[in-house]
């Protein structure tokens, strides 16, 4: 095994990065992260000077902004829609209302 191989498959297991690592683990510039931090928009902590990031919290933090497919939006509306019909024929949790 490659001494590259080696490290990347070390730094897949860290839950911990620096900024470099978050870095190249997001794709994003050090001037980015840097004011996403300052802006407390981004999750991260602080030891000392040190600027670190959790993976998992970045993870879900990039994830956050999911854009619902056509498909997604359009089984909401028929539930919603669905829903509504049922209040109006008197229906509330499978009980008629009186």
């Amino acid at each position: 095994m490659e001494k590259k191989e080696q490290i990347e498959i070390f730094q897949a297991g860290r839950e911990i990065l620096n900024l470099k690592q978050c870095m190249a683990f997001t794709g994003f510039s050090r001037g980015f992260l840097y004011k996403m931090t300052s802006q407390r928009t981004i999750p991260h902590y602080k030891k000392g000077k040190l600027l670190l990031f959790k993976k998992s919290e970045i993870t879900e933090w990039l994830l956050a902004g999911k854009v619902k497919t056509k498909e997604e939006e359009e089984k909401e509306v028929e539930k919603i829609v669905s829903n509504k019909k049922r209040e109006k024929n008197g229906y509330n949790n499978g009980l008629l209302s009186f």
